[in-house]
């Protein structure tokens, strides 16, 4: 770890591209070789160094290499690993998802005809994802099918609350409409 010069110093330092580098301080109470006016590793952001390193400290590092606190593993990026799913790339599953957060919200008196709704809402993505996931024609089919048949029991379930008159008619018609394009996106992916 190399010293850090007082407050008021000033810094010089020059490097190779290779890593090598050399630093020379001096301020109000002597000189020294090292980190100059850089703070150590750790106490401040990549970016605010980078803003400071620019020719007139204002504008970016003209280099575009990143700092050695910040390089981590070396000067060449490393892409980020693979996290899609097959079923991130489809809509009916977002739809399918934005369906499960909408019955979530709301509010059911009946707790019998809430779980049934949760319940159906969440069996709706969870088969749209096994689907897309699936290799088969026979296989996505069958999933999509199933997925279309249980958003229609979640829409159907807030209904019937709607009509008891455990749910508001404003939920009921959210739903409905949310589940009915669900409905027409799943119909097309069942064959």
């Amino acid at each position: 770890m190399r010293p850090r010069l007082p407050a008021g110093a000033y810094g010089f330092g020059f490097g190779f591209g290779f890593g090598f580098g050399f630093g020379f301080g001096f301020g109000s109470s002597g000189f020294g070789f090292g980190h100059g006016s850089w703070p150590e590793v750790g106490s401040e952001s990549c970016e605010t160094r980078t803003l400071r390193a620019g020719a007139d400290g204002v504008g970016p590092n003209t280099a575009g290499r990143p700092h050695g606190s910040c390089a981590k593993g070396g000067m060449t990026q490393t892409p980020p690993p693979a996290t899609s799913l097959p079923h991130h790339k489809l809509f009916a599953y977002e739809l399918c998802l934005s369906l499960v957060k909408l019955v979530a919200k709301t509010r059911v008196a009946d707790a019998q005809l809430r779980a049934q709704a949760r319940k159906s809402a969440a069996s709706a993505a969870l088969n749209c994802a096994e689907g897309a996931a699936r290799q088969t024609r026979a296989d996505k089919s069958r999933a999509y099918a199933i997925a279309l048949c249980e958003c229609c029991e979640a829409c159907a379930a807030i209904e019937i609350a709607g009509a008891l008159g455990a749910c508001s008619a404003a939920d009921v018609v959210a739903v409905v409409a949310l589940g009915t394009r669900t409905k027409n996106i799943l119909s097309r992916l069942v064959r």
